[in-house]
């Protein structure tokens, strides 16, 4: 059984706490009038949104729009990360660059997903537009998900003395929300939803705390243990595996119809929340949206985006599309490089961007031409392409094209005039007989060219990872992530700052 001492020297005090948020208190208000302007942008945007907008203007208009209300200067204050305005099965990482004439449609789900920061402190929030209200129970399945995700759970800690004795039980009816007690086999009950204020129970008062605390009396050990639903949302001391889980139940209780279609929705299994460091988008800590994953939790003064993405599809992403997302790799030291234009690259991406994430168009906009190779040169080889096919980063096709590719050519081979010859000694109809059992054994053939293919694509790019990995990488591409061509994707996203003394929703506006 767990226990937990309440000795004097690992007490914090409430004054303690309060003088630690005095101390982080310029962090606090700098993220604060970062998801001001967010809140404020959304709403301006949400406003002139129609359908025939052209893509690239919405953003530009959404980003000189941020620039202005944060009073844009360098790295002090600005634009966090490229708007991201995915469509339909694109989930993220998606923004036009110059010249694209992509324009919003009627039938269109939109995710718009922007950040604002203050001397680095991001606020990282997203939402979905639809315009055609067949659409609202997908974006309400990702709405409702996200404030699963967010919501803070109660605690209990015992803070008198345990007067329960064992094997005896005891029942109190107060409230709605239970709480259970005792060893292996011995266990009692009671029922609360007063998460602020304290309860009695046989002489002990219980307030909020967290998991498993020692209840200490005459020749016994107790302990307590929420219920476990209540320890899936995100706070202090919460476990990330339990905050998808949390997530991942509500999310696929949804149903979607679609021109007279059901779908289920689903949790995208490989994307994730994550945490949040000065100008640094992805801190290490993901957050899944479904169950499983690490039992890694969250702690006090960290930053959180909690977000969720619901999908008609295969609740699976891959890379595909033209890249423009990319970002400086945060860890990486001084590298030398050889061509006189990346080094002039670099300074620029680190005189604006730093480690925060760039696009192509923003490096049109500081006057940046002919820039391509030099990018290339920054990113891992062989890895930035024009257009990215299928998981297309080892630089392999995916199996979808292999297997089309392998059909066509099969199909090649059967209109094509059969070149095997006759022995002149054997009858016509055994030759005939004899050419369904050839084309067999070829399309076999063919399969296992197929399944080679498919492992050497495997090997390449998971070598290519490796390589990756154990090679400094001075600018990362973020290629869009997409999930089945036809399915519809919606995203909804907060951003949580873990205080000593609570939870606060930083981006938490009046529209969701």
């Amino acid at each position: 059984m767990l226990m937990v001492c309440f000795s004097n020297l690992w007490r914090t005090t409430s004054e303690e706490k309060r003088e630690l948020e005095r101390l982080d208190k310029p962090i606090y208000n700098s993220v604060r009038r970062a998801a001001e302007v967010h809140r404020q942008v959304r709403k301006y945007i949400k406003r002139i949104l129609k359908p025939g907008m052209l893509m690239i203007d919405l953003c530009e208009t959404l980003e000189n729009t941020v620039r202005k209300l944060i009073s844009e200067n360098g790295l002090q204050a600005g634009i966090a990360f490229p708007t991201g305005c995915s469509l339909n099965w694109v989930a993220a990482h998606w923004t036009p660059n110059s010249g694209d004439k992509t324009v919003l449609q009627y039938d269109d789900v939109m995710k718009l997903d922007f950040g604002t920061h203050i001397d680095g402190h991001i606020v990282d929030c997203a939402f979905t537009v639809a315009f055609n209200p067949m659409f609202d129970p997908l974006l309400e399945a990702s709405r409702e998900a996200t404030n699963t995700g967010i919501k803070a759970p109660p605690k209990l800690i015992e803070t008198g003395v345990s007067r329960l004795a064992p094997r005896r039980p005891l029942f109190r009816t107060l409230e709605k929300t239970r709480w259970s007690a005792g060893k292996k086999n011995q266990r009692w009950s009671v029922w609360s939803n007063v998460a602020s204020a304290k309860v009695a129970l046989n002489g002990v008062w219980w307030v909020p705390l967290d998991d498993w605390v020692l209840l200490t009396s005459s020749g016994f050990d107790t302990a307590l243990e929420s219920n476990k639903s209540r320890l899936k949302e995100a706070g202090i001391d919460v476990r990330l595996c339990d905050v998808g889980a949390a997530i991942q139940e509500v999310m696929e209780s949804y149903e979607v119809d679609i021109n007279g279609k059901v779908f289920q929705v689903k949790s995208i299994r490989n994307l994730n929340g994550h945490s949040i460091g000065r100008y640094q988008i992805h801190a290490g800590k993901s957050v899944p949206i479904v169950k499983g994953g690490e039992q890694t939790k969250m702690e006090e003064g960290e930053f959180f985006a909690i977000e969720t993405f619901a999908s008609t599809g295969k609740g699976y992403i891959r890379e595909d599309l033209e890249c423009s997302h990319y970002m400086k790799n945060f860890d990486v030291g001084h590298i030398p490089l050889r061509l006189p234009r990346a080094k002039q690259l670099l300074a620029t991406i680190n005189n604006n961007y730093s480690t925060l994430a760039f696009c192509r168009r923003y490096l049109d906009r500081l006057g940046e031409t002919r820039y391509l190779m030099a990018l290339k040169n920054l990113c891992d080889a062989g890895i930035v392409q024009d257009l990215v096919v299928g998981i297309a980063r080892g630089g392999g096709a995916s199996s979808l094209d292999l297997r089309i590719g392998a059909s066509e050519e099969e199909a090649r081979r059967k209109r094509a005039p059969s070149t095997t010859k006759a022995r002149p000694n054997l009858p016509q109809k055994r030759n005939e007989a004899r050419l369904p059992r050839l084309a067999s054994n070829e399309a076999r053939l063919a399969s296992d060219d197929v399944r080679q293919a498919r492992l050497a694509s495997d090997e390449a790019r998971l070598a290519s990872n490796d390589v990756r990995q154990a090679s400094p990488v001075l600018a990362m591409p973020y290629p869009p992530l997409c999930d089945v061509k036809g399915s519809y994707v919606s995203q909804f996203e907060h951003t949580i700052l873990l205080r000593p003394t609570c939870k606060e929703v930083i981006s938490r506006g009046e529209d969701y």
